[in-house]
Formats: C-alpha cells, structure tokens, sequence
C-alpha cells in the first residue's frame, strides 16, 4: 500500500520532499545556471547532514546496518531527486 493513515508512516511527506527537491535542483540547474560541482557539492552537504542527523537519533555513530537501512531509504526521497533534477535541468539547459 503506497499511503498511509499512520502518523509514523513518512512516505506521504516523503514524496511531497521529492518533489520539491526535483523542482528546485531543476531550476537551480536549467534556470538560474548553477553549475553541476556546486550542486553535487551541496549534495554531498546535505548527505552528510543527513547521516549524522541518523547516527544521533540512533544513538550510534558506527556504520552499522540499521543507519544505512535508513540512509539509503532516506536516499531515495532526497539523493535520487536531486541527481534527477540535475541531469533533467542538463538536458533541458542543453537543449536551450
């Protein structure tokens, strides 16, 4: 089932962030000109964040299986979009 009632269920706001995250890594890209090392740059900010955000609520800061279970499923509501919206914002800034 891909939504939810539950309020521990974060799928739904999840996907709202995708989008989000696919428009503005879009326009930053095609729209405004940013190029593609600052955005991988700022990418790699946000995952770092990301990790420590998850080894703090954790409560472990080794790298063990239960932090990169929720790394790589918070990944795809905020790393896939963003190189999405890099590589659409490419093409299309190409395409212009």
């Amino acid at each position: 089932m891909l939504w939810s009632n539950s309020l521990r269920d974060f799928r739904v706001a999840g996907v709202i962030a995708a989008a989000f995250v696919v428009t503005s890594s879009f326009v930053l890209r095609s729209r405004l000109g940013w190029d593609v090392p600052s955005l991988l740059m700022s990418l790699f900010a946000v995952e770092s964040f990301l990790y420590l955000a998850i080894c703090y609520f954790s409560g472990s800061y080794t790298i063990d299986s239960f932090n990169l279970n929720w790394f790589l499923g918070l990944n795809l509501f905020i790393g896939a979009p963003w190189l999405i919206g890099i590589a659409v914002g490419s093409f299309r800034k190409s395409r212009l």
